[in-house]
C-alpha cells in the first residue's frame, strides 16, 4: 500500500513559524520519524511567508504545500462567522487532493496536536483500504445536546480516508454547508453567545458524520488500544498505542517542556 500523513493548517493572520501549532507540528513529526523515516508527510499551509523558512524542518522530510483558503465573501453562505467558515473544509479538500495527486491507497489526516507512539503503518494495515472512514467519536456532549445531534459525531483530528472514498468528495461540501447553516440558525437565538461560539469550532465534525450517514457510509471507530483522545493515555494501557490526539489545552501535559518553552527547540531536537 502507498500511504501518507496529511496535516492542513489555516493560519488566518497567524505567523506560523512563531505559533504553538508549529511547535506541535514539529513534535508530532519528530515522534513519527522515530518509528517511520520514509512515509510521506504533506503539510498544507495558508501562510505564504513561512515558505522562506521551511528549510528549518528539512531533517524531518516534510513536504510543505501552500494552499489558498476558499473565500466565502460575496457568495450565498449564511454561516455568519466567515473566519470559521473559511477554515471548515480545507482539511478534507487537502486530504482528498493528496489521495488523488499522489495516487495513494490511504491518507491519514491528523491535527498538529497529535503524538505518535508507534508506526502509523499499523493503522493502515488494520483500518486502511476500506469503504468507510475511521476516526474517534467526539465527546463534546454539551454541544451535541444543544445541536440536537442524535449521534456521537466524529472527532476530526485523526481521520483515515482510503482511495475508495475519493468519489464521496463530489457532494460533500454542499451537504455540509446546508447542514451547518440549518443547525446554526436553529440554535443561535436559544443558546448563550459563548455556547454558540464553541459550536462554531466543532460543528463541521457533525456535518461530516451526517454526510457520510446520508450516503450510506458508516463512520467506523478505531480500537481504543490503537488511537486515544485527550487524557486517555493516562488512564489506559498504551502498550499497543499508535496515535494520541490530545486537546489543545493539554499541550503542556502531552508535549515535553522543551517544546513548549525552549526557543532553541528547533536546533536541539532536529
Amino acid at each position: 500500500m502507498k500511504n501518507a500523513i496529511v496535516y492542513s493548517v489555516h493560519c488566518v493572520n497567524e505567523d506560523f513559524i512563531t505559533s504553538v501549532r508549529f511547535r506541535q507540528l514539529l513534535y508530532s513529526v519528530s515522534r513519527l520519524r522515530r518509528f517511520n523515516k520514509d512515509i510521506d508527510v504533506f503539510v498544507y499551509l495558508s501562510d505564504k511567508n513561512f515558505f522562506g523558512s521551511k528549510d528549518v524542518c528539512k531533517n524531518l522530510n516534510i513536504n510543505f504545500i501552500y494552499f489558498e483558503p476558499e473565500d466565502y465573501s460575496g457568495i450565498n453562505f449564511d454561516y455568519d462567522n466567515t473566519k470559521n467558515a473559511s477554515r471548515l473544509f480545507h482539511r478534507w479538500t487537502n486530504t482528498f487532493k493528496t489521495l488523488k495527486d499522489f495516487n495513494l491507497d490511504n491518507a491519514l489526516y491528523i491535527d498538529t496536536d497529535t503524538v505518535f507512539y508507534n508506526d502509523p503503518e499499523i493503522l493502515f494495515n488494520i483500518y486502511g483500504n476500506t469503504n468507510s472512514i475511521y476516526t474517534k467519536e467526539d465527546n463534546c456532549y454539551d454541544i451535541m445536546r444543544n445541536l440536537g445531534v442524535d449521534n456521537n459525531g466524529l472527532n476530526a483530528g485523526q481521520i483515515l480516508f482510503s482511495k475508495n472514498l475519493i468519489y464521496t468528495e463530489k457532494d460533500m461540501f454542499g451537504f455540509m454547508k446546508e447542514y451547518i447553516n440549518s443547525k446554526l440558525l436553529d440554535i443561535k437565538e436559544r443558546v448563550a453567545p459563548e455556547v454558540y461560539n464553541q459550536t462554531l469550532w466543532v460543528i463541521d465534525q457533525y456535518a461530516l458524520y451526517e454526510y457520510y450517514k446520508s450516503i450510506g457510509i458508516k463512520t467506523n471507530i478505531y480500537d481504543i488500544k490503537h488511537v486515544m483522545l485527550h487524557l486517555e493515555p493516562w488512564i489506559n494501557d498504551i502498550s499497543e498505542l499508535v496515535l494520541h490526539h490530545y486537546l489543545n489545552r493539554n499541550y503542556k501535559i502531552a508535549v515535553p517542556a522543551e517544546f513548549v518553552k525552549d526557543h532553541d527547540f528547533i536546533e536541539r531536537f532536529l
